[in-house]
């Protein structure tokens, strides 16, 4: 506990520039809008600041899983995925009924080529959330990485049932469809 209470300083710390922000600073903004800041900094692609605000959010509530997640988030388009994975744990321990937690925590897994943990996570986030297609896509894909093409090509065309203009994923169910040799049908998508 300790550990992880230092790790969250240092990371808050590093991320305000070297200045710790005074905690009546941190008082003034709550935790909504400490998240609402960390969102519109991921929207404008600034994931340093997005993880300092998620940050500051989590110092003010540490039960905050939205701020585990924004962190995750940032780390992840950042590239720094085995960081990614360990918010979007914390935030899914917090929060085990969010499926977007398990689909982020999947992409990331695919990033570290842990295939079937990422797999395990998307089955999961689609018990929960069913009709996301994203899941279905990305889990395609890690099929696809693992070679198992006729499960990639089960996800890509339920992903294609919720968007028929889905070009990416009519692109990776027809590179299936080439690795399983039909290539009548790789022409089609």
């Amino acid at each position: 506990m300790l550990r992880k209470t230092l790790l969250t300083l240092l990371l808050f710390i590093v991320f305000c520039n070297g200045r710790v922000l005074a905690e009546e600073t941190l008082d003034r903004r709550g935790v909504e809008e400490w998240l609402a800041t960390s969102e519109r900094q991921i929207y404008l692609k600034k994931y340093a600041d997005a993880i300092s605000c998620a940050t500051n959010a989590i110092v003010l509530n540490p039960q905050a899983d939205r701020g585990f997640f924004l962190r995750g988030v940032g780390y992840a388009y950042l590239g720094v995925h085995h960081q990614a994975v360990r918010e979007f744990t914390e935030a899914i321990q917090l929060s085990p009924g969010n499926g977007q937690y398990y689909a982020w925590r999947a992409a990331s897994l695919i990033e570290r080529r842990i295939y079937d943990e990422a797999i395990a996570d998307f089955d999961k986030a689609i018990s929960i959330s069913p009709d996301y297609p994203a899941i279905y896509q990305k889990r395609g894909y890690a099929y696809t990485l693992m070679e198992k093409h006729a499960e990639a090509i089960k996800d890509f065309s339920r992903a294609l049932s919720f968007n028929v203009r889905d070009y990416w994923s009519y692109y990776q169910r027809a590179g299936s469809h080439y690795a399983l040799g039909l290539k009548q049908e790789a022409l089609v998508d």
